[in-house]
C-alpha cells in the first residue's frame, strides 16, 4: 500500500515474512526508484509499548535517511502496533530482527545499520545481523533487570501468579500490548553482566544518544555501557542536554543529526 509519494522517496505499507510464517507489519521508506546502485538501509526498531512511528519519531528520522539517498524500513514487532497481538517477549524481537535481516538481505542489501530505541535497543544489541555496518542506540534499553525492578517487579510476579494474567500495556493508535510471566523471566536471564560482556565484544561501529534527563533509562546507565563498549573512533556516545525519554522538537533533531553523522560516514 503507497502511503506517501513525493521527489525525494516513496512511503509504503508491506508485510515482512517471519520464521513461523505470519508476517510483520512495516513502513518502507524508499529514496528515489531511479538509482543505478542499491541504496544502503537502515531498520527502525521501536521500544515499549510504542509501534512503528514511534509516537511520531520515526518518520523525521526517516526522510532524513532518504534525503542522504538511505532507504529506511520501520517495523512492528510481533504484538506490537498494526500486527496481531500475541504476548511480547524480548526473545521474539530477537527473532523479529533477524527476520528483517534476511528479508533486506534476499532483497539485495548489502550496506545495512540499524537505529534502535529504548527496548528495541537491547533487541538491536542482542540480535545476530552479520555483516551489520552500523549500529545507532537511541536511550538504549540495556540494563532492562534494572528497569524492571525499579517498575516493580515484586508487583508483576503478585499479578501473573495469584491473579494469572496478562498485563496489558496501553498504545493510544493500536490495541493494548500483551506482557505475561515470560517476558519477566526472559529479562531476568539477561543481567547486568551479561549485557556488560556483549558490549565488550559489540565491535560493529556504535553510537548511543542519551538525554541527560531521561528518566526511564537513566544517562548513568547509558554512560556505563558505553565505557564497556570498545574505547575507540568506531564506538561514540552523545548526550542530548535536557532531553527526557520522549523528546521532541529540538530535542528530536538533536537525536536525528547525531545518527544521521553516524550513518552517512559508515553506510
Amino acid at each position: 500500500m503507497l502511503l506517501n509519494d513525493d521527489n525525494l522517496s516513496k512511503t509504503l505499507k508491506i508485510e515482512i515474512p517471519r520464521r513461523n510464517q505470519k508476517v510483520l507489519i512495516a513502513n518502507f521508506y524508499k529514496t528515489d526508484v531511479h538509482q543505478i546502485k542499491k541504496p544502503p538501509l537502515v531498520i527502525l526498531l521501536h521500544g515499549f509499548p510504542g509501534d512503528k512511528l514511534e509516537a511520531g519519531r520515526f518518520p523525521p528520522m526517516a526522510k532524513k535517511l532518504n534525503e542522504n539517498s538511505i532507504d529506511a524500513v520501520a517495523i512492528d514487532f510481533a504484538g506490537y502496533g498494526e500486527n496481531e497481538r500475541e504476548p511480547v517477549l524480548l526473545s521474539k524481537q530477537i527473532e523479529n530482527l533477524e527476520d528483517v535481516y534476511k528479508w533486506a538481505q534476499n532483497k539485495g542489501y548489502s550496506s545495512i545499520g540499524t537505529l534502535g530505541l529504548s527496548m528495541g535497543g537491547i533487541t538491536s544489541l542482542l540480535a545476530d545481523l552479520p555483516d551489520r555496518k552500523v549500529a545507532v542506540f537511541w536511550a538504549p534499553a540495556f540494563y532492562m533487570t534494572k528497569i524492571v525492578r525499579k517498575a516493580g517487579k515484586s508487583f508483576a510476579g503478585f499479578w501473573f501468579r495469584v491473579l494469572k494474567k496478562p498485563i496489558r500495556f496501553s498504545n493510544k493508535k493500536h490495541e493494548k500490548v500483551t506482557i505475561n510471566q515470560q517476558f519477566i523471566d526472559e529479562i531476568f536471564q539477561k543481567p547486568p553482566e551479561a549485557i556488560d560482556v556483549k558490549l565488550a565484544n559489540f565491535n560493529t561501529p556504535a553510537l548511543i544518544i542519551q538525554g541527560t534527563t531521561d528518566l526511564a533509562v537513566f544517562p548513568k546507565w547509558s554512560k556505563h555501557a558505553y565505557s564497556k563498549m570498545p574505547q575507540d573512533e568506531h564506538h561514540k556516545i552523545e548526550c542530548v542536554k535536557r532531553s527526557g525519554h520522549g523528546f521532541r522538537g529540538d530535542k528530536l533533531k538533536q537525536f536525528i543529526d547525531h545518527s544521521m553523522d553516524m550513518f552517512k560516514r559508515y553506510l
